[in-house]
């Protein structure tokens, strides 16, 4: 660096920091790298630290554990990079780093946005000038770094960095985080203020303390009508008494007006917002059980399920109707006879290279027809059948027929990559229960499968659909048909 001269410290292994990067953004990444090893840090690169025939994935985990701290370099190429997302999404999508306690910087090197999962990092914002980003990230790793060592880094760079303490830094500001590793932030601030839409969401969340045992926190998706706290207790039987019980609501009763849901672009906003419920529940992942309900929109479930990593342990609830009787329940009837296996047609027989849109049929309550499919404009798509032989509503019994249609469903997107390389776009037309919507969207990787689109029915025909990976980047994310069935419509 032309205007700092900073000195190499010596320091154990517990002061690593990992670096994630694309591959693409290498010069960036080994330049941060050579500076913060002049400052005295050891670094993790996977350029220079996996000994050749190590095992890839292992040295990461490896890697991550050994550092007090991740750099994540973000940029559009990252974003779309399937190796970024091996590396800094490790352990199903940046949950092992967070659950091993590491602070996380994401450094902006191309004016990016922040995936869902870390919108409220800190991040900064490299605009060019490299000494005046460095020095934010340096200061930053000199506050995290452990305590035992951490004058050794910083009292030996004081004097040389001294000339550029005040420097102005961009900085990506994001929502307050109970820590004190906060960045000042800049007046003209990056992320937008909340729409009204979201400043007048305020989720209801219901306690009931019985002892002091770990909770379970209920995730109650609801659209097409509330679900009431008497609901959700009875299901839980003996449980609700031995242990608290935690309610957040993820509520877009509002957006539905005669069964028809007008905007659902604010739906999305509410759910990846970072100071919504669905955000402040995963952060307490360590602390509670997860349990999921829901009564919603098809599209907003696969969303909820695809912002929550596959690896999350999560009891699933279904409402199922009682036999012959107009009332239904929470819980489940038992798996009964055993249940049938799905059944797949359409999947092709060797490696087909013509189709690069794919659309996927899951009939399980009621069936998809292919012609409701084309209605889109999907007319040139590979159709691809996920069927029940006799769909009707209620057939799927227990949580582990669930599990298993949702593992089914994860064999058939990766077959379908295998056997279709030029897949750019996976469409998915569902008929079936929530819980099996929300899990089958766990399995959704978005370091292995191209983009999956959900789409959303009433009454003649789909109307509109969400991409899941835009939505989890933030971006516009609200699709519709460019068929007949409906008029095109401007998003939200």
């Amino acid at each position: 660096m032309n205007e700092m001269q900073l000195n190499t410290v010596q320091l154990g292994d517990a002061h690593q920091i990992f670096i994630s990067y694309c591959h693409v953004d290498i010069q960036f990444a080994l330049q941060l790298k050579d500076e913060l090893e002049r400052c005295g840090y050891i670094v993790w690169l996977d350029t220079s630290s996996i000994p050749g025939g190590d095992i890839w994935l292992e040295q990461i985990s490896q890697g991550i554990d050994e550092a007090f701290a991740m750099i994540s370099i973000i940029s559009k190429d990252a974003n779309e990079s399937k190796w970024m997302r091996r590396e800094y999404l490790y352990a199903d999508e940046y949950l092992y780093a967070d659950e091993q306690g590491k602070d996380i910087l994401p450094v902006i090197i191309d004016g990016s946005n922040c995936p869902f999962y870390m919108m409220d990092r800190q991040a900064v914002i490299y605009s060019g000038d490299f000494d005046r980003s460095f020095l934010s990230v340096k200061e930053t790793m000199d506050r995290w770094v452990p305590s035992a060592d951490q004058a050794g880094v910083s009292q030996k760079a004081l004097r040389s960095t001294s000339a550029l303490a005040h420097a102005d830094v961009p900085l990506l500001p994001s929502q307050e985080k109970p820590s004190t590793h906060v960045l000042s932030q800049r007046a003209d601030t990056r992320l937008q203020a909340p729409s009204p839409a979201l400043e007048n969401f305020h989720p209801d969340i219901e306690t009931t303390q019985i002892k002091e045992q770990k909770p379970l926190l209920v995730l109650c998706g609801q659209s097409l009508r509330p679900i009431t706290r008497d609901e959700i207790m009875s299901s839980l039987g003996e449980e609700a008494k031995s242990r608290p019980i935690e309610i957040i609501y993820l509520d877009f009763t509002d957006l539905e007006t005669n069964w028809i849901m007008d905007n659902p672009e604010v739906a999305v906003q509410r759910l990846t917002n970072p100071q919504g419920p669905l955000h402040k529940a995963l952060k307490r992942r360590k602390e509670v059980d997860f349990a999921f309900y829901g009564l919603m929109r098809i599209p907003l479930a696969f969303l909820i399920g695809h912002l929550i990593p596959g690896s999350q342990p999560m009891r699933l609830f279904d409402i199922q109707p009682y036999p012959d009787s107009a009332l239904e329940t929470w819980m489940w009837p038992g798996p009964g006879d055993p249940f049938p296996p799905l059944e797949v047609q359409g999947i092709p027989r060797r490696k087909n290279i013509a189709k690069s849109v794919v659309a996927i049929g899951i009939s399980i309550s009621f069936t998809v027809f292919p012609s409701q499919i084309r209605a889109v404009g999907l007319h040139d798509a590979l159709i691809v059948d996920l069927k029940l032989p006799h769909p009707k509503r209620g057939i799927i019994r227990s949580e582990e027929q669930v599990r298993a249609y949702g593992h089914t469903f994860r064999s058939i997107l990766d077959l379908l990559i295998e056997r279709s390389p030029a897949i750019k776009c996976i469409h998915v037309f569902y008929a079936g229960p929530m819980a099996l919507a929300f899990h089958s969207a766990q399995q959704i990787a978005g370091d292995i499968h191209p983009p999956v689109i959900a789409w959303n029915f009433r009454p003649g025909g789909y109307d509109w659909g969400i991409n899941l990976a835009e939505a989890s980047f933030g971006n516009p994310s609200i699709v519709y048909p460019l068929g007949p069935t409906f008029p095109k419509q401007e998003n939200a």
